[in-house]
């Protein structure tokens, strides 16, 4: 239900898909994006990784 309670509250949805080859930063690049973080540590990974971030401006709210 809480799913359901988000969604109506947001005007807009963008998916943004990152494909690039191994070691090149895309999970870091997400997590600055949707966190506002950033590490130098490296960890190689091999995973499916999904972010929410939800912007309001002056015409609503967006989803990313």
């Amino acid at each position: 239900m809480a799913s359901q309670d988000v969604d109506s509250r947001i005007d807009y949805g963008l998916k943004v898909v990152l494909i690039r080859n191994s070691t090149v930063g895309k999970s870091h690049i997400l997590s600055c994006f949707a966190e506002n973080e950033f590490s130098l540590d490296y960890m190689a990974m091999i995973r499916v990784e999904f972010q929410i971030m939800t912007l309001l401006d002056k015409n609503g709210e967006s989803s990313l």
